[in-house]
């Protein structure tokens, strides 16, 4: 019974839950003590959306564990003997997770936006992207509850593959921006230019984040489209385990996405920044009885620097 990989399923995906609560809490206690903007209440939103769906999706996996006691895995048996015994929770459990593809390409693209000077063009690809990925997760929705059959495999692997593309190319985004913090020294992030170290590491973070995310997804694309119900496959388990991982991740990665551009903004506003193109400095030059004030074009804005010669 032990080995058997429902266990193993259950104890990966209750362990990443777990996880996933703690960075949850984590970044709503963030989301709480910065100022409100609609942005904040999206985010919000969608963040509480997420876990809502990865929590509900971890618990019926849990109530419906007898079934690893069937010969065959739960993805493997039967659809009707899966509704007979499981009832509506195995619809929930197969429709519910491929909801938070939307919201969590949703969040990356616009962290990618953000850290690439929030220009519209960077979004014109990953917009068409989503909107495309939104269409076939809800068609495949509502046509999957609506007749109580299991999951379109084209619609659903059609999913998987444009959030796959998607995540690809955001993470490619903020790879260049990395890339281009190495090759200058700076990165310009939220219209604020800052020093190496902190901005370096969190971008380069979320560079590495976003490429082992997309291994998941890849993984997960190559097991979808190679195994089949029903048969004793090589990648059985490998498939089984990493159903149960997906609709955690799906979730999780966002919502670290969140923490971690929560915490960046608030690096950024201890620093005294405001929003002046200038600095002005004023030099007391010998002989003067008055200090003379010279104005200094500046693609970075510091308050309160005066410079007195010793």
């Amino acid at each position: 019974m032990a080995g058997n990989p429902m266990y193993v399923r259950q104890f990966v995906e209750t362990f990443l839950w777990g996880v996933y609560t703690t960075i949850f809490v984590f970044t709503l206690y963030i989301l709480f003590t910065r100022p409100r903007s609609r942005t904040h209440k999206v985010l919000f939103g969608a963040t509480i959306l997420m876990y809502c769906i990865a929590s509900v999706h971890v618990f019926l996996a849990a109530k419906l564990g007898d079934m690893s006691n069937l010969p065959t895995s739960l993805d493997q048996v039967s659809f009707p003997l899966l509704v007979k015994l499981g009832g509506n929770s195995v619809l929930v459990m197969r429709y519910l997770p491929p909801v938070s593809f939307i919201f969590g390409d949703g969040i990356v693209a616009w962290r990618a936006w953000v850290i690439c000077g929030k220009s519209l063009r960077i979004l014109i690809v990953p917009g068409l992207l989503l909107l495309a990925t939104a269409a076939i997760v809800l068609a495949n929705l509502v046509t999957g509850l609506s007749n109580s059959s299991p999951r379109n495999f084209a619609l659903y692997i059609t999913s998987v593959a444009l959030t796959l593309a998607n995540n690809i190319l955001l993470t490619s985004l903020i790879g260049l921006c990395v890339w281009t913090r190495r090759r200058h020294g700076v990165v310009s992030i939220a219209n604020i230019k800052v020093g190496k170290d902190r901005t370096g590491a969190a971008l380069l973070l979320l560079f590495e984040s976003g490429a082992l995310y997309c291994i998941l997804w890849i993984g997960h694309l190559v097991a979808e489209a190679i195994v089949q119900p029903g048969t004793d496959h090589p990648l059985g388990n490998m498939y089984l385990v990493l159903d149960g991982v997906v609709p955690q991740m799906v979730g999780l990665y966002p919502t670290a996405v969140i923490a971690l551009a929560a915490l960046q903004r608030a690096h950024y506003e201890s620093q005294e920044y405001d929003s002046s193109p200038q600095i002005t400095l004023k030099l007391d030059t010998p002989g003067s009885p008055r200090a003379t004030v010279q104005t200094f074009a500046a693609s970075e804005s510091v308050t309160n620097i005066s410079a007195h010669p010793a």
